[in-house]
This record gives C-alpha cells, structure tokens and sequence, in this order.
C-alpha cells in the first residue's frame, strides 16, 4: 500500500495490531465490530474487511501534518468524500476546531489512547458533524500513525440541545413565578430535591444550602409550633393525590418570621420507597400583617374592609402587586384570593384600558386620593364590567399601600343607556303626537314644545327657560296654580276645562278651551327631572256643544208657544218628551 512494499509477515503483523485497536477502542458498542475474533488474517483483504465492517467511521492519519491514510466505508458515507478524495486530505482541512485537534494528537501521542473527547467536523457539504473520538497510537506500514475512531453524535447532540432548552425554558418560569417552585420527599426532614431560585428571596438560604438538606432542612425552616400542623395537613392527602394549601410561618436565614402559603400535591413517583410533593410556596407576610394590623389597631377598617358591600382591594402602589381583596372584590372578578394574592394587576389583566391606571396611579400620587373615577374592569371569565372607583393612599406597617374601592355600575350603565333610548324614543312621540305638549323643567320652566303646540297657537314657544307655568298671573286667576304645582312634586293631575287666553301671559294665539293633564318624569333615583304638559283642545267641541244647547232652546221655546202637541219617545214607546200643550187634551 503507499508504494511500500513490506514482506508478508510484516504486514500481516500490522493488520493483527489493527485489528486489536479497533477491537480495543470500539468494546463499548458491541455491534462495532461484527467478525469473529479468533478467524486468523491472512492477507490485506482480510484486513479492509475488517475496517470496514466497523460502524463508525475511521481515519487512519500521520500525526505531524494531520494527513489522512486510510479510511473506512463509514467515513465516506458520514464526510460525504470519495475513498479517493479523503486519503491524502490533511484532518485540519475539515476540523472545526484546529487548535483543539493539534492538543488532542499531542494527548494521545503522550498516553497511547486517547478516549471520549469530542471535537466537530465539517462534511464536503458543509454540515457540522458532532464526533466522539477514541484515538489510539500504531504502528502504520511502517509509521507512527493513530487509528481514530469517530462516533457520529451529531443527533445525540441535537437531543441534548433540546433537552437543554426544555429545561432552561422550564427554569426560566420556575425562577420567574411568584414564590418558590419546589419537589420534595414525604420524610421528617421535607427533603428538598429541587428547589427554584424564589427560595432566595422567600427563605434567605440559596437552592445549594436546602437541597438535600445541605445547610438546614425545610423541615427546620418551619415555625416549631407548626411543624405538626403542616405535617398533619400535608399527610392528610397521602395516596390520595389531591391537593393541599396551607397557612404558616418560617424562620429566615436572618432571623426573621415570615408568613407563607403552600399549595402542593403528591405525584405518582418515588424516590427510594419515599413519596414525593410538588409545590409551590409564596410569602404572604404583607397580607398577614395587614390582617395583624387590622385586628389590632384598625378594627373599623377591618370590619368595612372584609364587609363592605362595596369591592375593595389593597395593593402596592408602583408594582400593582395585590395584598388583600375583600369578598365583594372576590364576586366582581370571579377571581379567588388565592389566585390573586401576589399577583400584580398587569398579569392578571385586571384594566380593560390599562391606560387608565397609569393616569389613575399619578392622579393618586398628585392628590393622594381619587373619588368616582369611572373605569372598565375585565373580570377572569373576560366579561367587562364598568365601575367607579375611589382610592386612596394609606400607611400599613410603616409602608404606603393604595386601598381602592368601587362600585359596580355595569346595571346602572345600562339602564342609563335604556334610559337615553326612552328619552330619545320619548322625544320622537312628543314630537309626533297630536296632542300640544309642554316639556317643563323641575322648576316649572318651559324647555320645549311639540308641532301640534306651534299648530294649535299658530307661533313658536318664547325661548327655553324664559316661561314659568307657575309665575303666570293667568294660570293663578283660573284658580289651576295650586293643582298645576302638584305635578312638579311628582304627582299626575287632571285639571278642568278651562279657556286659556295666551294674550293675557304675553304669548300670542286666539283664545282657546282646554282640557289640561300632566305628569313628571323621574331618574332611576326617583329624582323629578320633567314635567309634561298634554293640552288638549277641545275648543271646536265646546263650540259645538253651545251651539247645540241655543239650537235645542230655540227649538224648545217654538214648541212650548205652538197649540199642537208635541212628544218624543224611545224604540220602546217610553216618552222621554211630552210639549206643555197636553194639559188641554
């Protein structure tokens, strides 16, 4: 081979010590080599057939310069070069990393093998290959040479990458949740076997200190006196695999006593015959003192606060971060407080318009309070809901908090809207109607009138607010004032007829008979906001009922002066009318 010519023994020699390397540095993968150990080389065929049986691929290749020997079929098919194109061809031409490859020879050289280390090639294609290369030192047709065996990783890489990712990204939002992230065993200590950065913060102590109960168990960070408590609540729930939540308190690393919720659940594995939990705790001291507070020293507030019928919720006041909420907030949001507690208003997308806080918050740091500030709330099922809210600063613990609370006037909105719909449906029959019609404010002043009252006066209204039903000498001289007032107390009226002279109130328009109802309107709060006015004009038929009345007397009177006799009666020959002339018959 190379043009060297060697005797058979030689040669012989060399595959025999070939093959042993291989054998040697493939012994972890069985399936690298597949001939049978004790067949005896004969000749250079035997040797190829051996090399190239391997799975992996191999390079034979001469130290100094990197120049490549020999290969296998393997290491065609996974560099992508001809037998041809490889043999000849200098290692660093498609090593990635050349500088690492030079220390690696230098390593192997040295110690004779040279096992597990990695390094990446780059295929004739160009594609990135992740090896694992067992190096091995040999003599080589009569050279120091070293046989290298390549596992292709590159997929097993890609795995690790991804598994990698997964956790980094699992990591990221375990780290990043309010609170600490936990998985611990069921024993007397609550060995922590994984524990997310939160514990820093909550605890004091880092993940290092409580894992495995390195510098204290959690079993000791627990409150002695509720030790037992957390351990008979927890042990309620054994083999049953429901959830717990829980109160208590823990030591910090510096002493403090901190105040904590727990929710966890036991999962279906074990660790050594031992149960395991997985949870999450939270520190609920801020709410906790508040509470303290609350009891001890603001019992009004607390009482107002957790009854009020109003929602009401504290909260810090740059953060949003929620520290209580009270049953009325509870129903408005459909949130629990155990799923809002810790939780900041952003997160839970509690502001339809989260501009609205921002101008609400610097409105409260201006003023230090806020009263019926109309906003829209979005509740946890997405329904919005419109309320106005008041809030103000207050001090708990010597820290400032915003306590808001509101109303909920989704109801009352839309009423206003039917409302605004009756009044606009209202206006267009007032306008529409035949009958004349006067809109009065509360305080008896004409704001408007209908077409059928221009018609019927046959001019336009004197200007919105300049004519008060009440002021006017002629509606006092026809004795209507006092029943006429009545109406702007809320009471409906009918008033006899009477003949209204517009001239006598320095409006314009012939005399006419009318027949004169009203009623008020009202808001939703009962307040009178208008009085209606219907004048009916009934003077046509006044008119006619007098001209019936003289014709009828006329009539009577040529009746009672004749000499006949005159009479009328019904269908049932009833008289209803006999003349003065039957007295002589």
């Amino acid at each position: 081979m190379a043009g060297i010519k060697q005797t058979k023994a030689e040669l012989l020699f060399e595959i025999e010590q070939l093959k042993k390397q291989i054998a040697k540095l493939t012994n972890e993968d069985k399936n690298s080599l597949s001939f049978d150990n004790n067949e005896s080389i004969q000749s250079e065929p035997d040797y190829h057939r051996i090399f190239n049986e391997v799975h992996d691929p191999i390079l034979v290749f001469e130290p100094e310069d990197e120049i490549i020997l020999d290969v296998n079929e393997q290491a065609t098919q996974v560099y992508g070069y001809k037998r041809s194109e490889l043999i000849g061809m200098s290692l660093k031409k498609i090593s990635k990393f050349v500088p690492r490859g030079e220390e690696n020879i230098r390593k192997t050289l040295q110690k004779g093998t040279y096992k597990h280390f990695e390094t990446t090639h780059i295929s004739k294609e160009g594609r990135e290959i992740h090896l694992e290369i067992n190096a091995s030192v040999l003599k080589y047709m009569g050279q120091t040479a070293i046989l290298s065996i390549n596992r292709d990783i590159t997929e097993r890489k890609k795995a690790d990458f991804a598994i990698r990712e997964s956790e980094r990204k699992l990591s990221t939002i375990l780290d990043n949740i309010p609170g600490m992230a936990y998985r611990c065993l069921m024993d007397k200590f609550w060995t922590m076997k994984f524990i997310s950065k939160g514990c820093k913060e909550i605890t004091g102590y880092s993940q290092l200190e409580l894992l495995n109960n390195k510098e204290l168990s959690y079993e000791n960070l627990i409150y002695p006196e509720d030790r037992e408590i957390v351990r008979r609540e927890v042990f309620k729930t054994l083999d049953t695999h429901k959830q717990f939540e829980l109160e208590y308190r823990i030591i910090r690393k510096d002493g403090l006593i901190r105040w904590v919720w727990e929710r966890g659940v036991q999962i279906n594995e074990k660790m050594d015959g031992i149960p395991l939990l997985e949870g999450i705790i939270e520190d609920i001291t801020a709410r906790r003192q508040i509470e303290l507070a609350q009891l001890e020293s603001e019992e009004k507030f607390s009482k107002l606060f957790n009854s009020s019928p109003s929602p009401m919720i504290i909260s810090e006041i740059d953060s949003g971060k929620v520290v209580d909420i009270n049953k009325s907030f509870e129903k408005l949001i459909l949130y629990s407080k155990q799923e809002i507690i810790g939780k900041n208003v952003f997160d839970l997308n509690l502001w339809a318009n989260i501009e609205d806080r921002g101008k609400y918050i610097k409105k409260i740091k201006g003023d230090k309070s806020v009263s019926n500030y109309e906003i829209k709330i979005r509740t946890k099922s997405g329904e919005i809901r419109d309320s106005l809210i008041s809030g103000e600063i207050i001090v708990i613990q010597d820290k400032s908090y915003l306590l808001t609370s509101g109303i909920d006037i989704t109801k009352r909105k839309q009423v206003e809207k039917a409302l605004r719909q009756s009044e606009e449906r209202f206006i267009l029959l007032f306008e529409q109607s035949p009958i004349p019609q006067e809109l009065f404010d509360a305080n008896a002043y004409q704001l408007k009138v209908n077409s059928a009252w221009k018609k019927l006066w046959n001019t336009e209204p004197p200007p919105p607010g300049t004519y008060n039903a009440l002021l006017d000498p002629q509606i006092e001289a026809l004795g209507i004032k006092e029943e006429l007032a009545k109406s702007f107390k809320g009471k409906k009226i009918v008033l006899d007829e009477v003949w209204f002279d517009p001239a006598k109130s320095g409006l314009q328009g012939k005399k006419r008979c009318l027949r004169t109802s009203s009623h008020a309107i009202k808001n939703i709060d009962g307040k009178i906001l208008n009085v209606v006015v219907y004048n009916e004009d009934i003077t046509e038929r006044k008119q006619a009922e007098e001209a019936l009345r003289r014709n009828e007397e006329k009539l009577r009177n040529i009746i009672e002066h004749t000499t006949n006799l005159f009479y009328s009666h019904t269908s049932e020959h009833i008289l209803t009318y006999v003349s003065p002339q039957s007295k002589t018959f």
